[in-house]
């Protein structure tokens, strides 16, 4: 197997996995205690957190194939991460935390999905001043 080949097979499985058990721990984390993660005791929030940021991970994957840009990149794993874990908190408000932390974190989310905005539209500018295409998309 060539090095090509190994990376996408790496990719692809980091990518299926980190998506896979996000989405599971997320909205089944009964399921995923019961079935992979069985460290006592049961906590559904903690679950549905580390669903969040295994999303937040395949995000990640997702941008790198997608977007030229590193920072770019980071920003998207990071926002989907970060939205993820504000539903998170919604759902699970009024079973521990404090009632500010939904607030909190979603202003920290608003932040992260905005910069990648801007980013991406600094990006854009950029390209276009130098009359290469986009400079966004791998193409």
């Amino acid at each position: 197997m060539g090095r090509s080949s190994l990376v996408r097979v790496a990719w692809t499985l980091a990518l299926a996995g980190s998506l896979g058990v996000g989405i599971w721990a997320f909205f089944s984390p009964r399921g995923f205690y019961e079935s992979l993660a069985t460290y006592p005791p049961y906590n559904p929030h903690l679950l549905r957190d580390i669903g969040a940021f295994n999303f937040g991970i395949g995000m990640t994957l997702l941008a790198a194939l997608r977007f030229r840009d590193a920072l770019l990149v980071a920003l998207t794993g990071a926002a989907g991460a970060a939205v993820a874990h504000v539903l998170s908190h919604l759902i699970d408000r009024g079973e521990g935390g404090r009632a500010t932390d939904p607030y909190v974190l979603a202003l920290f989310a608003v932040l992260l999905v905005a910069s990648a905005v801007v980013r991406s539209r600094e990006i854009r500018a950029r390209s276009w001043m130098r009359g290469s295409g986009s400079g966004l998309i791998k193409g």
